[in-house]
């Protein structure tokens, strides 16, 4: 089964790979920046970002979420999808954060440490469920 992101960015790669076989989930999408979106980091004001930079975890993104909101949404859709069928493998095309969010869950890391999860754009991270 495939499940994707709503966000085109990887519907497109879902549809290509699966033929149009795959659902979307908008908890697979990636932590809503709110006002800060498509904006460059230096052009946030210093008063908006600095609380957000020394507790990304918990404090929300103005008009966003915090990646507590994100981590919790992402975990929500696992624990359903993968109590659902164990037999068959499930491909998640999605975002680094729900990756991060996904690798905190298994390995028990704080979500603090969620950066020592490195993330590459485009890389395939294959997680066996035993």
């Amino acid at each position: 089964m495939i499940y994707s992101s709503p966000l085109q960015r990887c519907t497109v790669l879902a549809d290509y790979l699966s033929g149009a076989n795959y659902q979307t989930d908008s908890r697979l999408m990636e932590m809503s920046f709110g006002d800060w979106e498509m904006k460059k980091w230096d052009a946030i004001p210093p008063e908006e970002i600095n609380p957000w930079m020394n507790d990304f975890v918990n404090v929300k993104v103005p008009n966003g979420e915090s990646f507590t909101e994100l981590y919790a949404r992402v975990i929500d859709f696992t624990e359903i999808v993968l109590q659902s069928d164990k037999t068959k493998p499930i491909v998640l095309i999605t975002h680094a954060g729900v990756i991060r969010s996904v690798l905190c869950k298994i390995s028990d890391l704080p979500l603090n440490d969620a950066f020592q999860n490195k993330v590459d754009f485009g890389q395939v991270i294959k997680i066996i469920m035993i």
